[in-house]
């Protein structure tokens, strides 16, 4: 060593401890070339670990291209610091690449480049090739962990690739590796967005049989999971069960209750929950009031609809369009005209504006009672609001003028009808 230029001893030395500045570390690797030197292996290395503090991803890349014309060839640590320096999201295809090269050249690839090209990808949303990348880990190695499981997962969850993060999961026990309380979480979280409640249910009857108790997120994401699928006494229970535990529901899993109990028309229990939402401090969603109005129209409750929508203003929550169609649904089935007009004028001047289903149904409130006058009124005002009338409103609207001998309105509705384009039934 006593032979060899401060250069060459000053970037060796960096080679060990925190490393130069990368314009440092460049200006000592010219250095070395001027005292007649050629850099070797490590002194690239350090030149690499010195550009990857400083986020210099470009700087790397020409070094590696250096090193190619010098005829050095890289080693793991060279490739394991120009991934590490690879981080950035739009930078998850060079890491990639590099990867693919340790692999060419026959070098070992370790867990931690592995690790970081997989948070790469997570960073980057690239799920496929996060699951590429696992995939050949299991065949080729390392074996994956379970962060790699994990990371995985988690890039699978973000793009809403549920079945593929199940999947992972799943294979997570072929490879040997017990799940964390993460990927439980995050496993629960697939079962949701994929509304599988059969398997969230049997994982939660599994954790319990091993004596992992579920925390609340994931009795909600069951929930959820239980209520999306229309499975209402399946997600009620669970309601039952974490209040039996001294868990609660969150806001989610209370409106997955109530529009499962909206799909089986169970107005009643839809009710219920509502009133243990309010009582658990939580404040029900638009959603949740239109999830109760529309769960008792077949029930053809309208007075408990038109005193939801009232509830809805007191807690200060605006009812939209949804709101107001099923309202005046509820009136339609019980031929409620007055009321489904007076809903309709709500509507207006809360400055929404009513769509083709809001006149459909209002007109059958109409023409249910015979007032073919108002029918007609409202079919024309369609078109201030540039909406099309479709045949339902127009066949209601001729029955009623039929039924009141109305026959030259009935006649000019069915040419009205043909100039629309549309065919009489």
């Amino acid at each position: 060593n006593l032979g060899m230029p401060v250069e060459k001893l000053e970037l060796t030395r960096f080679r060990h401890d925190d490393g130069p500045d990368w314009r440092q570390a460049f200006q000592m690797l010219s250095e070395i070339r001027v005292q007649g030197m050629l850099p070797d292996v490590s002194d690239y290395v350090a030149c690499i670990r010195a550009c990857e503090k400083s986020s210099q991803w470009h700087r790397v890349l020409q070094l590696l291209a250096d090193m190619q014309t010098q005829g050095l060839q890289p080693d793991v640590r060279t490739f394991s610091a120009s991934i590490r320096a690879m981080d950035h999201p739009s930078h998850w295809k060079h890491a990639v690449k590099l990867l693919s090269d340790m692999r060419a050249r026959g070098l070992a690839v370790d867990e931690n480049s592995c690790g970081a090209v997989l948070g790469f990808c997570r960073r980057a949303k690239q799920w496929r090739q996060a699951l590429s990348l696992l995939c050949e880990m299991s065949f080729l190695g390392p074996s994956p962990t379970l962060d790699h499981c994990n990371t995985t997962i988690s890039v699978c969850l973000q793009e809403n690739r549920w079945q593929h993060a199940l999947s992972v999961f799943s294979q997570m026990e072929s490879l040997g590796l017990e799940p964390d309380a993460m990927t439980y979480e995050m496993n629960f979280k697939a079962l949701e967005l994929g509304c599988c409640w059969e398997q969230a249910l049997r994982l939660l009857a599994d954790m319990d049989h091993c004596g992992r108790r579920p925390i609340t997120s994931e009795y909600n994401a069951a929930i959820v999971a239980c209520g999306n699928a229309g499975q209402w006494q399946e997600a009620l229970e669970l309601l039952s069960r974490l209040a039996s535990l001294s868990l609660g529901a969150d806001v989610r899993a209370y409106d997955a209750a109530v529009c499962a109990c909206k799909k089986a028309s169970k107005w009643q229990w839809a009710l219920e929950l509502l009133s243990q939402m309010k009582s658990a401090k939580l404040q029900p969603a638009t959603s949740t009031y239109n999830a109760c109005i529309s769960a008792g129209i077949k029930a053809r409750n309208w007075q408990q609809a038109l005193e939801l929508l009232s509830e809805m203003k007191a807690e200060r929550l605006l009812p939209n369009t949804v709101s107001y169609n099923a309202s005046i649904s509820a009136c339609t089935r019980t031929s409620k005209w007055q009321q489904a007009l007076q809903l309709l004028s709500d509507m207006k001047q809360d400055g929404m504006q009513p769509d083709a289903v809001t006149y459909c149904e209002t007109i059958q409130a109409c023409t249910k009672s015979n007032k073919w006058q108002r029918a007609l009124h409202l079919i024309f005002e369609t078109q201030a609001y540039s909406l099309r009338p479709d045949v339902s409103m127009f066949n209601s609207t001729i029955c009623a003028c039929q039924k009141a001998s109305e026959w030259q309105w009935a006649l000019q509705m069915l040419v009205r009808l043909r100039e629309y384009g549309m065919q009489p039934n």
